[in-house]
């Protein structure tokens, strides 16, 4: 049994485009992803990690969407609650990667030079030369053999890299508002295939046919 009419097609619709949606954000999520963890400037310092983590929940955030698409436009009651459930799994997963994402711009202070001591000399170049500087904290140590400039590296690549956490930042956190509309669109479809008075459905007419159908009765 099913629940007919305006509001219960409308429920259905928004389920489906909402998985549309939650696609194309789950694949920014990867790319980003991919795009933070090939960087290997910033790996020791553990980006490598949060490239891996955004990866994995983009690819759980699609999975999750194509179920909510077949079970909106196959009106089945259980992929629309695994698809709920998984909607619930990816806000924690996305809320981990955002929490990640904020530990990171911590501890550029605390742990900067020991991971760019772990830099290889070719990656410290490209530091160096992007922002003019020698070693970490002393520029007379720690530093490639070409470097030439006076001034350490510590604070402008503590800017650099707190801002390329918090631009990371922004990518999962606007695919989470997107997991707010997805919520509200599937859990308001669930609850109208589940909470179903009334007589049995035609299993060969779709809601929006029942709904044209209820309407022209």
């Amino acid at each position: 049994m099913a629940v007919v009419g305006y509001y219960a097609t409308l429920c259905q619709g928004c389920t489906i485009v909402s998985g549309v949606v939650n696609i194309a954000a789950g694949l920014a999520l990867c790319i980003f992803g991919v795009i933070t963890a090939l960087d290997k400037t910033t790996r020791p310092f553990g980006y490598l990690y949060l490239g891996y983590m955004m990866v994995a929940a983009g690819l759980f955030v699609i999975i999750n969407s194509i179920m909510n698409m077949v079970g909106g436009v196959r009106e089945s009651k259980g992929s629309v609650k695994g698809g709920l459930i998984g909607t619930v799994l990816a806000v924690f997963l996305i809320l981990g990667v955002v929490g990640y994402a904020f530990m990171l711009m911590g501890k550029v202070e605390k742990g900067g030079r020991d991971a760019y001591l772990k830099l290889k000399d070719a990656d410290k170049v490209v530091w160096e030369k992007k922002l003019e500087c020698c070693g970490w904290d002393d520029p007379a140590k720690d530093h490639s053999p070409s470097c030439k400039a006076k001034h350490t590296c510590d604070k402008p690549m503590g800017k650099v890299l707190k801002k390329t956490a918090f631009m990371r930042l922004l990518i999962p956190a606007a695919v989470l508002i997107a997991q707010a509309y997805v919520l509200f669109a599937v859990g308001c479809y669930f609850r109208k295939i589940s909470n179903v008075s009334g007589p049995k459905r035609d299993k060969h007419l779709s809601l929006a046919e029942e709904a044209r159908i209820e309407r022209a009765g």
